[in-house]
């Protein structure tokens, strides 16, 4: 149960900074840099939704198995050496 909890609320988290940097970095500077690589359609950028909600499940989850549990037991060397590995 704590690891679901954890799970949540890093899912939460993750959600809450990618938006920030997607809405507040990504488009006014990497979009002009990389937009001849991406879907771009008269709204702006197109998504794939279910392979967008399937990668934060993932991601979010790996966050939580990698880094934020053994963040509360490991020492914090063992934990940044996970997340290197992670990244």
């Amino acid at each position: 149960m704590q690891m679901l909890k954890a799970w949540i609320i890093t899912t939460m988290v993750f959600f809450v900074g990618d938006i920030v940097w997607l809405y507040g970095v990504m488009r006014k500077f990497f979009v002009p840099q990389i937009k001849h690589l991406m879907h771009v359609t008269e709204n702006g950028i197109g998504m794939n939704y279910v392979s967008a909600l399937a990668a934060y499940l993932l991601l979010s989850m790996a966050l939580t198995v990698f880094v934020v549990v053994p963040f509360s037991t490991e020492a914090l060397s063992k934990v940044f050496a996970y997340g290197a590995f992670l990244g």
